[in-house]
């Protein structure tokens, strides 16, 4: 999980950037992680609002 500000010392502060993330381990050799990143802007900002739910397989070996 992770929240970041990334403008916080500017006068334009405009957005926040959100990370959620779970993994679980289907085997010793096999994970799978389901993670949300959004990004939300301040309202009168021209940019869009982004939120997107990623699947990873990860393999060891």
């Amino acid at each position: 999980m992770d929240w970041f500000d990334p403008d916080t010392k500017t006068e334009n502060d405009s957005h926040l950037r959100e990370i959620i993330g779970i993994g679980y381990w289907i085997s010793k050799d096999v994970e799978l992680v389901l993670d949300y990143q959004g990004v939300q802007y301040d309202e009168g900002i021209s940019n869009r609002n982004s939120n997107i739910l990623y699947a990873h397989l990860h393999f060891v070996f």
